[in-house]
């Protein structure tokens, strides 16, 4: 049972991360190295670090 804000809130990315459009396979996770999910979890990575004041990059490896 999570209790607290910050918990849920990782619990909640967590669940956002199990799903479309962030794994290549519907209904389950699966998530190849430069793969679309690969790409778009990535990508929201990116954002929650920036809205956390964080920067971000993906570097040429991918």
């Amino acid at each position: 049972m999570v209790t607290s804000p910050s918990g849920a809130r990782a619990v909640a990315r967590c669940d956002e991360l199990g799903a479309a459009p962030y794994s290549d396979e519907l209904g389950l996770l699966f998530r190849p190295y430069l793969g679309a999910g690969h790409g778009a979890t990535l990508d929201r990575l990116a954002a929650w670090m920036r809205e956390a004041g964080m920067s971000a990059r993906i570097d040429a490896a991918g």
